[in-house]
């Protein structure tokens, strides 16, 4: 047998006899072991971490896009850290929040029902008198009003902060508070849709709303309005030079167009652009004003914005004039004890007084296409012709109402109204893309399996569609939310600190 060392062998002094004979073959099996033993140590160790590493990314992903309030129901105590008081004022995001998914009800039925141009009893074919065509009740797919009400909403969150601070005396906070806004405002305003655009461009080159384009046109999948369903160009370049026109033509500052291609919804974007500029200036310009000249000043200028044109400029100078009346009636002196039982009963008067008014004001937002010769509407007819003087009196009432009366408030400082607030920029940006994309080609399918000779079938095809359509769309704008929009909040403030000389710089 042959033998690693020899008796005679001698390294560096070291004695030859202490060193161990050992036979080749127990070398060969012993080294093998320790190989063995050592490479999967040394594996083991270094893949530990990286296997840690992946599981953890994953765990991550995994609850960064489930819907924050899944993550709510599966670490209460995680979400509970997170909340916030609610501020006065919250009352404002949810009424958005329902505002904008009585926008998507509205896409929804007015590509599918032709009857949402009718109110309950319109005498034209003697056949309106669906439940859902009944004023208030018509309100929920009223799509048309519920834009006025953003805007009144817009106009009374926008100048909320600056209004306090001016009527506190701090001209000097109120006129940064107000400047910081103006900087801010294109950030918050263009940011997301320009976001949500791209995201259809890609969509769009993906090949996504190709299966969709036969019966985006087609009369026979959709009876009623037909939006433009976005163009495919030869190339990708042709594509992107068209989005970014259209994109400049949106967020142009001194000329835009209502009509983007990519999203036809997003003619709102510009208008609210425009109207925030014109709020701001018009804060600017009354800043120094005293507060009862302010006020007047805003209520004539509401005034003369409602006769001049009825429509986004009255709603945003009409939620400034609510805000300064909030204020006003917030900052009244603690009322001199009287009598608890004649206090809950003036109490009770005012609260069916706010309702009423509240109520009104859904009326007015229930208005349909030929409300001339709609019972309960044609007498209107006779006092104004505009019908979108009543849109937005009624948008009005419904905010003025709300802010007035707490028990009108919690209808919207519930967490599922506060949590649709939270999303309603995004369900506004994102429900588009799906309309042309799930909507339109998921509903000809269903219909082949339930048919639509009846309104049964009809509904229950159009019903299952929905119910697929509308958790997807919560989910996209939950991601968009918490990927996109508050992002884009936290951008603009940057960018404003790196601008702003009040940091130290020059």
């Amino acid at each position: 047998m042959a033998w690693i060392f020899s008796r005679n062998t001698q390294s560096d002094g070291v004695d030859s006899e202490k060193i161990p004979f050992i036979p080749l073959g127990e070398v060969h099996s012993i080294d093998e072991q320790e190989i063995v033993s050592t490479t999967s140590q040394s594996l083991t160790k270094s893949w530990r971490p990286v296997y840690f590493k992946v599981v953890g990314y994953c765990t991550n992903l995994g609850w960064e896009i489930l819907p924050s309030f899944v993550v709510a129901i599966i670490k209460p105590k995680k979400v509970e850290s997170e909340k916030k008081k609610l501020h006065p004022t919250a009352f404002l995001d949810g009424i958005r929040g329902f505002a904008c998914l009585f926008v998507v009800f509205f896409h929804l039925v007015y590509a599918w029902y032709p009857r949402h141009h009718y109110g309950f009893g319109y005498p034209g074919d003697g056949n309106n008198h669906y439940i859902i065509q009944l004023p208030i009740i018509k309100v929920i797919y009223s799509g048309a009003s519920m834009v006025y009400v953003f805007f009144v909403v817009s106009g009374f969150a926008l100048s909320y902060k600056s209004l306090k601070l001016l009527r506190n005396g701090s001209i000097d906070n109120a006129l940064q508070s107000l400047v910081s806004s103006a900087f801010r405002r294109p950030f918050r305003i263009f940011l997301p849709p320009l976001t949500s655009t791209f995201i259809i461009v890609l969509l769009v080159r993906l090949g996504a709303y190709e299966p969709a384009r036969p019966y985006a046109y087609d009369d026979q999948v959709i009876p009623d309005v037909h939006e433009d369903h976005v163009e495919r160009f030869a190339t990708v370049w042709e594509q992107l030079r068209h989005w970014v026109y259209h994109s400049h033509e949106m967020c142009g500052l001194f000329r835009w167009s209502r009509n983007n291609p990519y999203d036809g919804h997003l003619w709102t974007i510009p208008v609210e652009f425009r109207q925030s500029m014109l709020l701001f200036f018009t804060l600017l310009t009354l800043s120094f004003s005293k507060p009862v000249i302010r006020t007047i000043l805003l209520a004539s200028l509401a005034v003369y914005a409602g006769y001049v044109d009825p429509g986004s400029t009255l709603c945003f100078y009409a939620g400034m004039l609510m805000a300064e009346l909030w204020l006003i009636n917030s900052s009244k002196a603690t009322p001199s004890p009287v009598d608890s039982r004649r206090k809950a009963f003036l109490t009770r008067i005012k609260t069916a007084i706010w309702w009423l008014i509240f109520l009104l004001g859904l009326h007015l937002d229930s208005n349909s296409d030929y409300w001339e010769a709609t019972p309960g509407y044609s007498f209107l007819a006779r006092l104004h012709t505009n019908r979108d003087f009543w849109h937005t009196t009624g948008a009005i009432l419904i905010v003025f109402s709300a802010s007035n009366s707490a028990s009108i408030q919690k209808l919207f400082t519930n967490s599922f109204a506060q949590y649709l607030g939270k999303i309603s920029y995004a369900i506004y940006l994102v429900h588009g893309m799906f309309l042309h994309t799930l909507v339109y080609i998921l509903l000809p399918k269903v219909w082949e399996y339930t048919g639509k000779d009846t309104l049964a079938q009809y509904e229950l095809g159009w019903g299952i569609v929905v119910a697929v359509f509308l958790p997807c769309v919560i989910w996209a704008a939950d991601l968009f939310w918490r990927w996109v929009d508050i992002p884009a909040v936290k951008f603009a403030r940057s960018v404003e600190e790196a601008c702003s000389i009040r940091k130290g710089g020059r």
